[in-house]
């Protein structure tokens, strides 16, 4: 999966492991990153500071569904154990190194976009530490996630049905403008909420994203295949797991219309029916 956006992260230490790291520790984290991560961009400055035995600190990192990431550890003098674990959104435990050394690493590619939560514990010693997370240039495409079921859907909204497909051959800027241009005559008025989501794949396949909808808002949904793509569908699923809203459409476009009762990160998925390349998603709100 390619996903077009861009990777931020977010910081929240403990007091204690905000302090400037040792040119010692700085050196020992670009050796190891020459070899552990080779070709990958680091995300920030390294963190890190001074831990006792059994302390922890953590750390909240934004990844990409699509993208891969590696995660090192190095530790100063005293520090002879120091542990690694990625805990993903939902809090569940995706990833750890917690083998007995000082220098721990973790590689993991995410499936699901969100805050994942980096937690560095020194479990024997006390010392400096540091760590610093890398990411790829690009990433495999994750296995999607098992399908949420429930009820509730409301009935199509005739006025939000595909007019037409995507132009043939379009590349990912096309995509982009294509749908920008849908959404002034499907969803005049409503504003792009983030960047446009983008995925690829063959006949069965599905992306899966978060994305933040506000309570009183209508949203729609705008999604569009290249070269390749025939049959295009998107499901809505609410922060309870809930499906509120679909659309199985017949072309290389789909359009899919809701109104947020919750606010919250709602899943939305997109899964190519017919044919294979390319296609992206816009969601386009506004206050009804």
């Amino acid at each position: 999966m390619r996903v077009v956006g861009v990777i931020a992260i977010t910081l929240a230490f403990a007091g204690s492991a905000r302090a400037d790291l040792s040119g010692l520790l700085k050196s020992q984290l670009q050796q190891r990153a020459a070899t552990k991560a080779a070709g990958q961009e680091p995300l920030g400055a390294p963190i890190g500071g001074f831990l006792g035995s059994r302390q922890s600190t953590q750390q909240f990192v934004t990844m990409q569904a699509g993208r891969c990431y590696t995660i090192l550890g190095v530790s100063g003098q005293g520090v002879s154990d120091l542990d690694l674990a990625l805990y993903n959104p939902n809090g569940k435990r995706v990833a750890s190194d917690i083998g007995f050394d000082p220098t721990p690493s973790i590689q993991h590619c995410a499936e699901w976009p969100g805050a994942y939560r980096l937690e560095a514990t020194v479990k024997r010693g006390a010392g400096e530490v540091a760590v610093q997370v890398y990411v790829a240039g690009g990433g495999a495409a994750a296995t999607p996630p098992p399908q949420a079921t429930g009820d509730g859907m409301p009935p199509p909204d005739p006025s939000l049905q595909p007019k037409a497909a995507a132009p043939a051959g379009a590349g990912a800027d096309a995509l982009n403008s294509h749908i920008d241009g849908e959404a002034k005559s499907l969803a005049p008025g409503a504003h792009r909420v983030g960047d446009f989501f983008a995925g690829f794949g063959d006949k069965g396949q599905r992306s899966d994203w978060y994305v933040p909808l506000e309570a009183g808002q209508c949203y729609t949904f705008i999604a569009a295949g290249g070269a390749g793509v025939q049959f295009l569908s998107q499901y809505l699923w609410d922060p309870s797991g809930k499906r509120v809203s679909d659309n199985k459409s017949k072309t290389a476009q789909s359009v899919m219309g809701f109104c947020a009762g919750i606010p919250g990160p709602y899943h939305l998925q997109a899964k190519i029916e017919k044919g294979g390349g390319e296609y992206h998603v816009g969601v386009f709100g506004k206050k009804p």
